[in-house]
Order: structure tokens, then sequence, then C-alpha cells
């Protein structure tokens, strides 16, 4: 029964959708040479890792969960 994987599906879908944010975030910013510290670490960009700041996580949430719950 899909209602019984209900939030595996649903915090699978938020990954994905993050992973695909975080992708148009570096695609839009175009190509940028890694930077490293003196330890040879390489510092990972914030502007991509992170969500805008007027980026609203409760909406997206309520969008993905009438999404799964659309699919069953």
């Amino acid at each position: 029964m899909p209602v019984l994987e209900f939030k595996q599906n649903l915090l699978n879908l938020l990954s994905n959708e993050k992973d695909k944010r975080r992708n148009d975030r570096y695609y839009l910013k175009g190509f940028k040479a890694p930077e490293f510290d003196e330890e040879g670490n390489k510092i990972e960009d914030l502007e991509i890792e992170n969500d805008a700041e007027d980026f609203d996580r409760a909406a997206h949430e309520i969008d993905m969960t009438s999404k799964v719950f659309k699919d069953v």
C-alpha cells in the first residue's frame, strides 16, 4: 500500500528536489574553479549549497506533500 510509504516517499522527493535546485544554482552561476583551504580540503560554495534567503521551505514541503498524495 503506497500510503504506508508516505514518509519515505516524501523524504526521497524532498531530497531529489533539493538536488535539482542545487544543480540549477550551480549551472546558473557558471564554472568556478574549486577553492581549497590550507589543508587541501575543498571549500564548499555556500551560494550553491544553501537555498536562497527568499526560498519558502514550508510552502515547498506542502507542494511536495500534495504531489506525493496525487501519485497515490
